[in-house]
């Protein structure tokens, strides 16, 4: 993964947490198709493939989405550390 050096950790974070959601809806959108294919597959050893995508897609789509909500706690908990020079500042 080439990093950007004027990227900061909480940008970092911020493009990871985006990350995690866009793959974590993608994967569980994916699992409505393996499911529906169910229909079609005649074998029983096709129809247990067929649940095991769905299952481990699913289950990736759970654990991404997770993790980015674990990652807004934390961003949301920790304030940034420099601010803009044009922004006014309530203490």
């Amino acid at each position: 993964m080439n990093r950007d050096p004027h990227l900061s950790l909480r940008g970092e974070l911020s493009l990871r947490r985006d990350r995690h959601w866009m793959v974590g809806y993608a994967a569980l959108v994916m699992c409505l198709p393996a499911v529906m294919a169910l229909v079609r597959v005649p074998s029983v050893t096709g129809k247990g493939a067929v649940v095991t995508v769905a299952m481990a897609l699913a289950f990736v789509g759970l654990v991404r989405l997770r993790c980015a909500r674990q990652l807004e706690r934390i961003l949301d908990e920790s304030t940034p550390l420099r601010t803009d020079l044009g922004e006014d500042v309530d203490h």
